[in-house]
């Protein structure tokens, strides 16, 4: 927008408010009454000279995304880049430019925006304050599966299209200490984290989006975590104001002209299949359109926007075992010498001649040696037999691997420029993963399509609750557990846990989330304590280990299997 253009505008309409002729602005503190709502619209503020000399105004970080000015289904903010997880030296140091998560879900940020909060990050840690990232850029996609889910469990979200999140500009900042709890404005501005923010986030270029005091204007509660940027000059000028976003713009409009989206980047996108419900209040309708009639302004079919909603279990909560309920992320890493206690080797299947499993082992889908915490077993045992006797044959694939396993395959991924779970923030070192599948996908890549496809895949989504497992990175929760869908990817929990988040369409993450606010917090179980105490964290970086060779003539009745995601070539003692 050409703001300097219209500076003369700006003059006009320091006249107009001076003689009374804006009429529109007589009407602007009425109350407007909506079926099920209150909505009070903002009062406007007469316009200094100084906004316009605001320099650095960019209206790239000015959209309000809000039931008055929505963000198309297919946009997708310019500059995008995905942020660093923090990697420290053995001293510490911040060896890679990241910054602290807190979470192992990816996320991204427009690009001004990251280089300020990285700013702000480094400069709180010289001051001796450690900030953590919790949330950041939610797609439409994002917000649509977000809303689906809140409205499962009768809570209220952001209708897709008018989310902060959607801009790329918003971000939670917490404490470590608060990383992976529920928040409230009690508990964060008891911290000396969010006192910092509070008063140094503005030289950076951030406000906080929804502040005390400020619900009718901006439609959301009160949430001092949630952080928006605007550029340094605008932060301080409406900081130094009490200004939310939505008055700025309002006085912003009047000078400049009616505000027009940047350009962004055009995506497919999916319609949402379950609205969000309604929430008690919506973002008001900005100054420029407050002569409008309010069944004008606001009609029926628009929908409302609503406040940002806190993850809840209800008070029935199921019988817990926290030994499985780790995240094994990035905001709750296991330690390197952190073996799962009770675990046992997994027993290969062995037939006799009338194919009677006279082992008592399972299929497995290689020859490599597994093994699972007993409990995690027991019910795979238990899910393996049931299927087999309706006529559903399973396969298992993947199971434990240890914090070396997870170096040495981190590096091997690295090398290739493949992304990786980091050693300590892997599922599958908890020893309560799994990878469940068909016969004809033993040694196949894995799509959702083709497991989907088969019976076997859909067998174990339909009943894997029933043993104690859940879809670790179900269908929807892209934005919590920060993977890709994954219905083979299998983790153990418990019975009762499973069958209430699969009840709930939950992830570990929202579990844990209202879990945690109704326990006090959670404690990791103990792990194999002689494998902790012989372990030290290597000095140097893990050598690559040298690919298994593959030999000229193969023996007779082995198989060579694809080559894995891990990198190594495998051999089947079970041919075809």
């Amino acid at each position: 927008m050409e703001w300097n253009r219209r500076l003369t505008a700006w003059a006009l309409a320091g006249a107009m408010l001076t003689t009374g002729t804006l009429a529109a602005a007589e009407d602007i503190g009425t109350v407007i009454d909506e079926p099920d709502t209150t909505v009070v619209v903002a009062a406007i503020v007469p316009v200094p000279a100084s906004l316009a000399e605001l320099p650095g105004l960019d209206s790239r970080y000015l959209m309000l995304a809000s039931a008055a000015e929505p963000m198309a289904a297919d946009y997708e903010p310019m500059g995008l880049e995905n942020i660093i997880s923090r990697r420290n030296d053995n001293d510490g140091n911040n060896e890679n430019g990241g910054i602290y998560m807190a979470s192992s879900q990816n996320m991204q940020l427009v690009d001004s925006t990251l280089f300020a909060l990285q700013s702000m990050f480094a400069a709180a840690e010289s001051e001796g304050v450690v900030l953590y990232l919790r949330q950041a850029y939610r797609s439409y996609a994002d917000e649509v599966s977000h809303a689906e889910r809140m409205a499962k469990r009768n809570q209220t979200a952001d209708v897709p299209g008018q989310s902060d999140w959607q801009t790329g500009l918003a971000v939670t900042v917490v404490p470590k200490a608060l990383r992976t709890k529920t928040l409230t404005a009690e508990a964060y501005n008891a911290t000396a984290e969010a006192a910092w923010i509070s008063a140094n986030c503005a030289r950076f270029g951030f406000v906080v989006r929804y502040p005390d005091g400020k619900s009718s204007v901006t439609g959301h509660e009160y949430a001092p975590w949630h952080l928006r940027y605007v550029g340094q000059s605008v932060a301080e000028y409406m900081v130094q104001r009490n200004m939310t976003l939505e008055e700025f713009r309002q006085e912003l409009d009047l000078v400049a002209g009616p505000y027009v989206m940047p350009e962004g980047v055009k995506v497919e996108v999916r319609a949402a299949s379950t609205p969000a419900p309604a929430a008690a209040m919506q973002t008001p309708v900005p100054a420029a359109q407050a002569d409008v009639s309010a069944s004008e302004a606001q009609p029926e079919a628009t929908p409302v926007a609503t406040p940002a909603p806190q993850v809840v279990v209800s008070g029935d909560l199921p019988a817990m075992d926290n030994r499985f309920l780790m995240l094994a992320s990035a905001a709750e890493p296991l330690s390197g010498g952190y073996v799962p206690a009770g675990l046992e080797n997994i027993v290969s299947r062995r037939n006799d001649n009338d194919g009677n499993n006279e082992n008592g082992g399972i299929y497995m889908a290689s020859s490599a040696s597994m093994q699972l915490v007993d409990s995690a077993l027991n019910g795979l045992e238990s899910m393996f037999v049931d299927a087999e006797k309706e006529g559903v044959v399973l396969y298992l694939r993947q199971a434990y691997r240890s914090y070396e396993d997870e170096e040495a395959r981190y590096e091997r991924m690295s090398a290739r420029g493949e992304v990786e779970d980091k050693p300590g923030e892997s599922d599958w070192q908890t020893g309560l993963a799994v990878t469940v599948v068909p016969k004809s996908l033993r040694t196949k890549g894995l799509t959702q399509e083709n497991y989907l496809k088969t019976k076997e895949g859909q067998w174990v989504v339909a009943n894997c609750a029933k043993y104690g497992f859940v879809i670790r990175y179900p269908e929807g929760g892209e934005g919590e557990t920060g993977r890709g869908y994954e219905p083979w990817h299998l983790r153990f929990v418990g019975v009762e846990v499973a069958q209430y988040m699969t009840e709930k369409g939950m992830t570990l993450e929202a579990f844990r989330a209202g879990a945690d606010a109704a326990t006090g917090g959670y404690v990791m179980p103990e792990g194999d304590a002689q494998a902790a105490k012989e372990w030290t964290p290597p000095r140097t970086a893990t050598p690559r280990p040298t690919m298994t060779p593959i030999p000229d003539v193969m023996p007779r009745g082995i198989e060579l299997l694809e080559q894995d995601a891990d990198g190594d070539w495998e051999f089947s003692l079970f041919g075809n």
